[in-house]
């Protein structure tokens, strides 16, 4: 995906460090893996696939009421 962008493939190879290793987290703590507090109030999900690696999932999440609105489901199925 990012064959060309030396510096995306290190931060998300960092990213998947960081999330699949918990217990090597303290090892890999950086600027970038300072935890933060969410002050936004939304956060846009997109994700998901059923077993014919078909629908995507398009939803909201409020944060300050712990609230998720389905968007929209794509059920066209793409290639990428």
């Amino acid at each position: 995906m990012f064959k060309d962008q030396r510096m995306a493939q290190e931060l998300v190879m960092e990213a998947l460090k960081y999330h699949l290793l918990p217990e090597r987290r303290p090892l890999l703590q950086t600027g970038r893996t300072k935890p933060r507090k969410a002050t936004v109030g939304t956060l846009l999900a997109v994700g998901g696939m059923d077993a014919n690696k078909g629908n995507l999932l398009y939803a909201i999440y409020l944060c300050k009421i712990n609230y998720l609105i389905l968007v929209a489901i794509n059920i066209k199925k793409t290639l990428i």
